[in-house]
């Protein structure tokens, strides 16, 4: 019974202790997450055009390039094909140069998401 009484004291001072200071991710944040990618929240592609300044990732890429992979993250169901036909052109696949935009094509193909 002692010890039952002891259980229960530590299980209300760890739900105490997780109520003020909240629990950790398991995981670090997505780099595949826009709003990981950018600095700023991002929920929705329409977030996207209010960003004043997108990544450029070293120059590799637009402005114009950045805004359409940025709001190609937004949609959970379809990034995975838009950003690979998005790397598929010439012009874009020298990007990939770029460590962050390396492990952000390695987050959104083996990372498990929502589906």
């Amino acid at each position: 019974m002692r010890a039952q009484e002891c259980e229960n004291k530590a299980g209300f001072l760890s739900s105490l202790f997780s109520r003020f200071f909240g629990k950790k991710a398991r995981a670090p944040p997505s780099a595949a997450d826009p709003s990981a990618l950018c600095g700023q929240e991002i929920s929705n592609e329409d977030d996207v055009l209010h960003i004043k300044a997108l990544p450029s990732f070293g120059g590799r890429i637009s402005q114009r390039n950045s805004e359409l992979l940025v709001s190609y993250l937004t949609a959970p169901y379809l990034r995975i094909p838009l950003i690979l036909a998005f790397f598929a052109h010439q012009e874009r696949l020298n990007a990939l140069g770029s460590e962050r935009l390396r492990a952000m094509l390695d987050a959104c193909l083996f990372e498990p998401g929502q589906f």
